[in-house]
């Protein structure tokens, strides 16, 4: 569907999903517990001497505090390269219009985010404010939700993501938001799933529709 394609492109640009993470960029997050900040680092480009490097290893254990002013999130990008061929075997298995599109990877410090606080954090990097706010997902939850839904591959891609996460436990959120489309319906999905056991984040965008 070539307007699909083109209006995720322009979806995108404008959301600047998945684009390098600006070093020492500081993003706040209001919630009911109170107020919660996240620092994105990227150890790359950045020489300044209090910067963290990129790191590709996962804490040994939960630091057990909750995010706030004193104990900030951290989210450390990691090299994703492993996981670039999990995408174009997934949608060889997918029913037409749907299709994944990127994989993210972020190693959590600095404290422990609830899965849902860590979906807004990721949404705000995104600069996604979806009209619903999603859901939370179980690991068979996430293999019927869009896109795992409707792909035959998905059950090999979530076992990729186990190995890249080096753990099976997981908790997930997804957001669904509609893309605005002349004589068609077009959705563009953000899937959170957390690995707390090795601090693992993996981002996942997708999309689907159809002709109206």
């Amino acid at each position: 569907m070539p307007r699909l394609l083109v209006a995720l492109g322009l979806w995108l640009t404008g959301c600047h999903a998945m684009l390098p993470l600006s070093p020492g960029r500081e993003l706040t997050d209001a919630s009911a517990s109170g107020e919660n900040k996240v620092v994105l680092v990227d150890g790359q480009g950045d020489t300044s001497p209090d910067a963290p490097p990129l790191v590709d290893s996962r804490p040994p254990a939960d630091t057990g505090l909750l995010c706030s002013d004193s104990a900030p999130l951290q989210l450390h990008p990691l090299d994703t390269t492993p996981l670039a061929p999990a995408i174009p075997q997934l949608n060889g298995t997918c029913k037409t219009a749907y299709g994944l599109d990127s994989i993210a990877a972020y190693q959590v410090a600095g404290c422990s985010p609830s899965i849902d606080i860590l979906t807004q954090q990721v949404l705000l990097d995104l600069q996604l404010i979806p009209r619903a706010p999603g859901s939370p997902l179980n690991r068979a939850q996430l293999l019927g939700s869009p896109p795992f839904g409707a792909c035959s591959g998905s059950a090999a891609l979530l076992a990729t993501l186990d190995g890249f996460a080096m753990a099976t436990t997981l908790e997930a959120w997804s957001v669904i938001e509609e893309i605005r489309c002349q004589n068609c319906t077009e959705f563009v999905v953000v899937v959170v799933v957390h690995y707390p056991e090795t601090h693992t984040v993996l981002v996942l965008t997708a999309h689907y529709g159809w002709d109206s």
